[in-house]
């Protein structure tokens, strides 16, 4: 039985990512700073949303160890939504570091003259014919975003710009929409991710 770890950041929307993850397991625990025991999951998800240094702030030690426990020991992590981005450098949005396990910056859609980004949006998947045989669409709702780059597995764009929806490095994936509100595209990848070996 898959173990789900949510962490806790005190960020918007964890209800409504526990009550998804729950379409895929009955084992699924909310991971705080004052819980985490340095149990590891099989899946571990960093839901937010809000501003970046909010988010960098929410990381208290315990949480910051735990991340790291799962990425050094392979398991699988998502950053969802201000998940992904805390799991890059940096962002135009703040001042504080991030956990910098992608190497890559975020950015404004409005410093390159593009609106805040929301709705539904088709996708396109980087080297994956398979999935990009049939039309793919998430929802997002964002006004900062990552660059395309060697990490990019899922490519969006909004207006005339490429980002990147989806980020990868070995285990570690970070989703720019909510695939808890994307119906069953996003429970079709979250399954996807789970099942990959």
């Amino acid at each position: 039985m898959t173990k789900i770890g949510l962490v806790d950041l005190h960020l918007g929307n964890i209800a409504s990512v526990e009550s998804f993850c729950l379409q895929f397991s009955p084992n699924v625990c909310k991971v705080s700073e004052e819980n985490w025991q340095h149990e590891l999951y099989d899946l571990l998800i960093i839901p937010g949303v809000g501003s970046y240094d909010a988010g960098v702030k929410s990381l208290t030690p315990n949480l910051y160890k735990c991340i790291f426990a799962h990425i050094n020991a392979e398991r699988k992590v998502i950053g969802i939504c201000l998940g992904m981005q805390l799991l890059c450098k940096n962002s135009k949005e703040g001042i504080l570091d991030g956990l910098a396990v992608f190497d890559t910056e975020v950015f404004s859609f409005s410093d390159f003259k593009e609106k805040l980004n929301i709705g539904w949006r088709y996708v396109d998947f980087v080297d994956n014919e398979y999935l990009n045989t049939i039309p793919q669409k998430y929802y997002f709702v964002h006004n900062y975003f990552v660059p395309k780059s060697s990490y990019t597995f899922i490519l969006g764009k909004n207006g005339v710009m490429d980002f990147s929806a989806g980020l990868r490095l070995g285990n570690v994936y970070g989703l720019q929409f909510h695939p808890e509100k994307s119906h069953q595209f996003g429970k079709n990848l979250i399954q996807r991710i789970i099942n990959e070996k």
